[in-house]
């Protein structure tokens, strides 16, 4: 059941299996592997350590657990103990090595992750994760035109990260396109859709008949990219077309290097008739700044609790004199809502469930003075739109937000506010609230 990915049903055969024959150590482990990729991963550390305890020094056993652990906030530490442990056992195990620097790389330890990788490569050159890794330490120094030639290799993953989209036509190489008609598409997340549809217009200006393909809730927004032929979502048919990209290739394919990052904002913009229709909606602005507000991401991402506080921490901004939030969020994350109602401030708006898609959004972002946001679509379509945008970046970061800075050099109007401990965003918080306090003093002025 492991094996055909069917972890649920696994995972009650193992339960049964382990009910019959409790010191089989080997149905604990596949138990901890079928509970891990539930996403229940408090039950697949508390498993995979009882199956340690029957068989010490298994080192797939250790493996597993440390998977299992970094999946957990604040779980790095332990989960390099872990793989570090199954390595002095079987030191030349290629997946506990690779598992070994995904974790370095998460405790922003990329000279040992970056260091490991290469030996990888060094000995299984086509080994799709390792260059992939690589790609993103690197992407996070600001080592780009290398980074993004070794991101190529995601589309080789074996975990289908990236969807093949299995096009006629043949790939564009980034020569001179002549007028011919280039699909480009999307894939990944809605943040990633936002922040590469930058270069669809580069390509437009070189001379191609540029035609974007993408998630439907991304049609009507990216429709306003500048010299763009034609948008399509997904679900429509595929337009006739010579050649295609994916629109995270073109970073490479085009070169891009720190210094020649696209920054130019804005690159989409709000429709003008939906601007008027959330003007209404929204009613007139009071005194005082309009903050639109994001505190979680996609749920089913595994990493999102990593990155998505909820609305509970960020209960400390609401109070704020001369501040009226307005909730942009939509998803599981609007819970918090209901759960919190009784602790919200008067004044407190929230038009998440009337936004549709987000062409929606950029209505409402184009009309407030600042958003906040978790690393989420609303965040990077507040930085294509050029307007004030304040992210919260978790303590082991994205490659995208690099290291350290407290700015992105994909987005002018973007400041960053980073999580110094996993799990622990009261800095943040703090931070936050200072920067607001300020900016209320000086729209006072």
């Amino acid at each position: 059941m492991l094996l055909l990915h069917r972890y649920r049903e696994g995972a009650e055969i193992l339960r049964e299996l382990i009910r019959r024959e409790p010191e089989e150590h080997r149905a604990h482990g596949n138990f901890a592997v079928a509970l891990k990729n539930l996403g229940l991963y408090e039950q697949a550390v508390t498993v995979g350590r009882r199956a340690l305890a029957l068989m010490p020094a298994d080192a797939g056993l250790l493996n597993n657990l440390g998977l299992a652990l970094s999946m957990r906030i604040g779980g790095n530490e332990a989960a390099a103990g872990a793989l570090s442990h199954a390595l002095v056992l079987e030191p030349n195990r290629a997946d506990t090595r690779m598992n070994r620097a995904l974790v370095l790389r998460g405790l922003l330890r990329l000279d040992e992750a970056e260091a490991e990788c290469r030996r990888l490569i060094a000995e299984r050159p086509d080994e799709a994760g390792a260059h992939t890794l690589l790609a993103t330490c690197l992407l996070m120094r600001g080592d780009l035109a290398p980074g993004f030639r070794a991101y190529e290799w995601r589309t080789r993953l074996a975990d289908g990260q990236v969807e093949a989209r299995g096009l006629p036509t043949p790939l564009w190489d980034g020569g001179d396109p002549d007028g011919r008609r280039i699909l480009l598409h999307d894939e990944q997340g809605l943040g990633d859709g936002i922040q590469f549809a930058r270069y669809a217009p580069l390509l437009a200006r070189r001379g191609a008949h540029v035609i974007v393909e993408c998630n439907d809730a991304l049609a009507r927004l990216l429709a306003t990219l500048p010299g763009v032929a034609e948008v399509v979502g997904r679900s429509a048919p595929t337009p006739a077309h010579d050649g295609h990209a994916a629109l995270m290739s073109l970073p490479h394919l085009l070169g891009t290097t720190l210094a020649t990052i696209p920054s130019e904002v804005p690159y989409l913009a709000a429709d003008p008739s939906l601007v008027e229709r959330w003007r209404d909606r929204l009613g007139p602005a009071r005194a005082g700044l309009r903050v639109g507000l994001v505190w979680a991401g996609n749920p089913d991402l595994p990493d999102d609790p990593k990155r998505s506080p909820g609305l509970e921490p960020l209960l400390p901004l609401l109070d704020l004199p001369g501040v009226v939030f307005v909730s942009l969020q939509k998803g599981a994350g609007r819970a918090d809502l209901e759960r919190l109602g009784g602790r919200l401030p008067v004044g407190f708006r929230d038009v998440g469930n009337e936004l549709g898609d987000l062409a929606d959004t950029a209505a409402v972002v184009a009309q407030l003075d600042l958003v906040i946001s978790v690393d989420s679509a609303v965040a990077h379509l507040a930085g294509a739109l050029g307007r004030p945008v304040w992210t919260m970046v978790r303590a082991e970061s994205e490659w995208r937000w690099m290291l350290e800075r407290t700015d992105s050099p994909w987005y002018p109007t973007m400041r960053l506010f980073r999580q110094r401990r996993a799990g622990d965003w009261s800095d943040v918080v703090a931070e936050l609230r200072t920067a607001l306090e300020r900016m209320v003093r000086e729209a006072s002025r």
